[in-house]
């Protein structure tokens, strides 16, 4: 395929500060119908959450005390914008995970590419 991500990606991503209540971050999810969440510290990404984390813990509703620190990811998979769509996708597959976060020039979220973007430019939805 030989393109970037960059062409792909869902541009500037909502996010979650790391000290967000969990109930704040499952709201923006909510109402935005996503289910990655970056997570940042100081503007930088730091994490992800995801619907995942939550359904592991029974957090399905907004009534927890937990800060988004308590039940994020780490280590999620962050790419170059330039990085060839066919080797985001096979780190993907790789790593088990259903997203991957795009990093701006100072590290913070530009877009993300998830298996619904994928599957888009499978079904020609996306070009």
């Amino acid at each position: 395929m030989n393109q970037p991500v960059r062409n792909f990606m869902t541009k500037t991503p909502h996010s979650a500060n790391v000290d967000v209540d969990v109930s704040t971050a499952l709201k923006i999810m909510n109402q935005n119908n996503i289910r990655h969440l970056p997570v940042l510290e100081g503007g930088v990404i730091v994490g992800i959450l995801s619907d995942r984390d939550l359904e592991l813990v029974g957090l399905t509703s907004a009534g927890s005390q937990l800060k988004v620190r308590d039940l994020m990811n780490f280590d999620p998979y962050i790419v170059e914008p330039d990085l060839d769509i066919q080797v985001v996708a096979m780190g993907m597959l790789e790593r088990k995970i259903s997203s991957a976060i795009v990093k701006g020039t100072e590290d913070e979220p530009w877009g993300i590419f998830t298996v619904t973007d994928a599957l888009m430019i499978l079904a020609g939805l996306r070009k």
